[in-house]
């Protein structure tokens, strides 16, 4: 397998795949907390039943495209609200500024090299030529920023599936006057699950900018 095709499978494992299972764990667990009188079959899913699921080829196919399905859907979903609407919020957009990833005098050098190697006023807009271009001249450097790409894409994805389910689970918590804890604990995960988005976002936009000033193509 190529490098390509690599980089591709893991991006695609964490991004999509894990996003997808995650989705629909939340789904069952919430049913289960929500309804007194649903059972889930633990024992028979863990044991013996486990060993006449795995030959079923077709069912472990149409599993793992559901899950798959379901994560291109998340992360989609993620970017448009997240990166499209929630990160316009003046706070998040200030913390998330080009200012406050790299320092001022980096901010300086990358505009200096990229006017000179694009002729352009270099601004976040032009972000993802710079990534084009480290991707195509600096193949280590960019698979280093790939593990972040690809950690703060499912931090992205986890946090759209864990905080909407989490408030609807509260809600249904309350009018039924069940325990809230499972409700508490996916909220708290998109609390932490957004921390970790905001965090790798910056290493991998600063691993990117670092790799296109400390290298000669």
């Amino acid at each position: 397998m190529n490098t390509s095709g690599i980089k591709i499978s893991i991006y695609d494992f964490f991004s999509y795949f894990i996003s997808g299972v995650m989705f629909i764990i939340c789904i069952i667990l919430s049913i289960y907390f929500t309804n007194n009188n649903l059972k889930i079959p633990f024992r028979e899913i863990l044991g013996d039943e486990l060993l006449l699921i795995i030959p079923n080829w077709y069912l472990i196919i149409f599993v793992v495209i559901t899950t798959y399905v379901f994560g291109i859907i998340i992360s989609t979903l993620s970017s448009i609200i997240i990166e499209n609407l929630i990160m316009k919020i003046p706070f998040l957009k200030n913390i998330n500024s080009m200012n406050n990833i790299i320092s001022e005098k980096l901010f300086i050098l990358v505009c200096k090299k990229a006017k000179k190697d694009f002729d352009i006023d270099f601004s976040e807009k032009y972000l993802r030529l710079i990534i084009t271009y480290i991707e195509k001249h600096s193949i280590n450097a960019y698979n280093t920023a790939l593990v972040f790409l690809t950690i703060y894409g499912m931090n992205r994805n986890l946090c759209i599936i864990f905080f909407p389910i989490g408030i609807i689970t509260l809600i249904i918590n309350i009018i039924q006057q069940d325990n809230v804890l499972f409700a508490f604990v996916l909220i708290g995960l998109s609390v932490l699950t957004f921390i970790g988005y905001i965090r790798f976002m910056k290493y991998f936009i600063s691993q990117i900018l670092s790799a296109y000033l400390t290298n000669e193509y």
